[in-house]
């Protein structure tokens, strides 16, 4: 599939990516306005995403969710939205034959969006079903409890529910007000755009959206900050352990490709992908000796944070983490050899060549940067698979290593009991951070 990428500022200052895929099927639109969570006011931190469910249940078109939602779908098409930290983001798909009539109905949506008490009632009812659905993901929990202790962004669960009864239309009103304004959006459009970028452009430019501040918010990032013993949480209910350590590469800066590609490097090595988890470092040994069914590893590229989590029998914890630290200070001191780098590159080089290239990748890919970066500068999807070969065995530790040099970590555990273990936990992980 081959496609070609275009940049674009329209008059009313918003800015984006036309996506050209020759033949394709299906477009997509993805239209992102910088106002989620983190800036809420902390004593109503679901006024962004109460927002995002009210913005596309109706609007002064269609007075009824049900009505609207009947009038997109009717060909096949799809509408969604969603609430992040810095973004509300509105989403649609459609076969390319009615494109123009689907982004006419979700701008619609976004421009006019009714915000009616009636709905704001029943909405907040749902949205309390939503959050106390989380209170017993317990990985989710503490990995909340974690920003909290090293960032200062309570969201966790329990007391997002809490806090719900603190909103009012009003709220949601001004949000909208101050967020949703042409300079303050991004959007990425994919599909076969032959003939079409005229009518785009208008289309994103001919609606109206307030002036708002006049140009784009800037990202909240919260310094991360070390904390000095471990984060736990006493949840009873949980029957096992539930484990994160949290590591800043601590400058501030998004992950660079090179960095992302390195991090893929050790994944592959310590965790695995797909089948070959089985013969990773932690995650095979882990399963040969029976401590847990697997542990998993991801990396923030927007705030260089990089993470390992799971569960494990309480039994097994002091051994498991043994072993991640142990293996993680083993690449640390560059155990990292070039066939071993070889091998990766080859598994990484067919994985990827295994994931068709569609609409949904692209799309996926780039408001990535466009949407949630601030500077919005982007990669192309393909540029992996041309940094990968090249990529060195120097410039994989290095980057590990500017992870594990800064100093800035963090270690939590939920369980029953879990300050009786915590601080034997706490010291295994503690030992990666020490040359």
């Amino acid at each position: 599939m081959k496609y070609e990428v275009k940049e674009v500022e329209l008059a009313n200052g918003a800015k984006g990516l036309l996506v050209d895929v020759k033949g394709a099927k299906v477009m997509r639109f993805s239209l992102g306005f910088m106002g989620g969570t983190l800036l809420c006011p902390p004593d109503k931190p679901e006024i962004a995403h109460a927002l995002e469910h009210m913005v596309l249940k109706a609007n002064e078109v269609y007075r009824e969710e049900k009505d609207f939602v009947m009038e997109v779908c009717k060909n096949g098409a799809d509408l969604n939205a969603a609430t992040g930290g810095h973004d509300i983001q509105y989403i649609a798909s459609c076969a390319d034959f009615e494109w123009e009539r689907v982004l006419k109905l979700l701008t619609l949506a976004i421009s006019k969006p009714l915000l009616s008490a009636e709905h704001f009632k029943t909405e907040m009812k749902v949205i309390s079903e939503e959050l106390t659905g989380h209170l017993d993901n317990y990985a989710r929990i503490i990995g909340m409890e974690i920003i909290k202790a090293c960032r200062g962004i309570d969201l966790v669960p329990e007391k997002r529910v809490k806090l719900l009864d603190n909103l009012d239309l009003e709220d949601l009103k001004r949000f909208y007000a101050r967020t949703h304004f042409a300079a303050n959006m991004r959007f990425v459009i994919v599909g076969d755009l032959t003939g079409k970028e005229k009518a785009l452009k208008a289309l994103l430019t001919d609606w109206e959206l307030g002036e708002g501040a006049g140009k784009r918010f800037s990202r909240v990032h919260p310094p991360f900050q070390s904390v000095e013993a471990p984060v736990v949480v006493d949840n009873r209910a949980a029957g096992k352990m539930y484990f994160e350590l949290n590591v800043s590469k601590g400058d501030g800066r998004p992950l660079s490709f090179e960095e992302r590609v390195s991090l893929s490097v050790i994944h592959e090595l310590l965790i695995g992908s797909g089948g070959y988890s089985l013969a990773s470092r932690i995650n095979g040994q882990a399963r040969e000796r029976g401590l847990t069914y697997g542990i998993g590893s991801s990396w923030d590229s927007l705030d260089s944070e990089l993470d390992f989590g799971g569960s494990v029998e309480r039994t097994n914890a002091p051994a498991l983490l043994e072993l991640v630290a142990r293996e993680v200070r083993r690449v640390l001191d560059g155990g990292l050899s070039d066939k071993e780098l070889r091998d990766i590159k080859r598994r990484l080089a067919g994985g990827y060549s295994r994931k068709e290239l569609s609409t949904a990748r692209l799309i996926n890919h780039y408001e990535e940067y466009i949407i949630h970066h601030e500077d919005e500068t982007y990669e192309d999807y393909d540029m992996y698979e041309k940094m990968l070969p090249a990529i060195t065995r120097e410039q994989v530790l290095d980057t590990y290593r500017r992870f594990f040099s800064s100093g800035k970590w963090c270690f939590g555990l939920l369980g029953a009991d879990p300050a009786a273990i915590a601080g034997e936990l706490y010291g295994q992980v503690g030992s990666i951070f020490k040359a």
